[in-house]
This record gives structure tokens, sequence and C-alpha cells, in this order.
């Protein structure tokens, strides 16, 4: 990711992508493997039905992020 792409954020939101953007470059068996752990994880956090209600929120969100580009 450019340095020009992060400006404007926040330190919590640089620091996510560019977690995210070294797991991507790892190859797509590291994001698939990266995806799981997450699902796992908030599956034992938050049960079936919390799991559910996140994932439709992450959903709403990107889709937001999505329609304002």
């Amino acid at each position: 990711m450019r340095r020009e792409d992060l400006a404007g954020t926040t330190d919590r939101e640089r620091r996510a992508r560019l977690a995210l953007d070294a797991i991507r470059r790892q190859g797509p068996e590291a994001v698939q493997e990266e995806t799981l752990r997450m699902k796992s994880e908030l599956f034992r956090l938050y049960g079936w039905e919390g799991y559910q209600r996140v994932i439709a929120k992450m959903e709403s969100d990107l889709a937001r992020l999505h329609e304002s580009r």
C-alpha cells in the first residue's frame, strides 16, 4: 500500500491495512487461513447468533464503502 493511500486514516486503521497487505503478499492460501481464523475467533467470542450479526454488519459496511467509491 502506498503511503498516500494511508493519509487521513487513524493509527488503528493504518495498522489494520498494513497487516492485511502483509497477509495478501503471502498468497491466497494465507488469506484463506486468516479468514478462517478470524471467523473461528468471532464464533468463539459471540456464538452463532452473534457471529451472524457481526458478519451481516461487516457485509453492510463493505457494501456502503463500495457504493461510496
